[in-house]
């Protein structure tokens, strides 16, 4: 796996480390097969997730945990906070000694955008990484995002930002 202990996904977003992995591991293999499997193909996630990684793919598993972490706890942030027994939904209160009690809404809703632009922020940086290096990752170039993306008007997100100054100060 890209993130395989909780430590690792620790030195990706705020978590508490205590925490079991097996809580997190269904948002980890959702984030990676909904975004990583997206943008680079399953062949480049592949090689991200063998037991001994090549030279030339270090930088992108650096960026991959990077993306991969927040836009994990992002997808599970809701199913994070709350328990399903035989019960029905239940959510843990912590207050008095402990001093935790839930979070309110708007605070959930700031973990959750802050999540998801790190992701994506890192997606992109990871995008980019991949278009200076296509030559080193032929897997990528394979992949469904990297033939569809020659249709595109914009690449990444700091291409348009870069254009649009550029048109500014013409």
């Amino acid at each position: 796996a890209i993130i395989s202990t909780i430590e690792q996904l620790g030195a990706t977003a705020k978590i508490n480390t205590q925490l079991n992995y097996e809580v997190v591991e269904p948002f980890l293999t959702t984030a990676r097969d909904i975004y990583l499997v997206r943008y680079l193909g399953v062949e480049l996630v592949e090689v991200l997730e063998l037991d001994t990684i090549p030279t030339r793919a270090e930088k992108v598993l650096e960026l991959a945990r990077k993306a991969l972490g927040p836009l994990a706890l992002w997808c599970g942030n809701s199913e994070l906070s709350i328990r399903i027994s035989d019960s029905g939904f239940t959510v843990a209160k912590q207050d008095g000694a402990t001093g935790y009690v839930p979070a309110s809404d708007a605070k959930i809703a700031k973990v959750e955008e802050s999540l998801q632009l790190r992701g994506f922020q890192y997606l992109d940086k990871m995008l980019e990484y991949l278009e200076a290096n296509g030559e080193n990752f032929p897997e990528w170039k394979e992949s469904k995002y990297y033939t569809l993306r020659g249709g595109n008007y914009i690449l990444t997100a700091t291409q348009r930002s870069e254009e649009h100054t550029s048109e500014l100060q013409s």
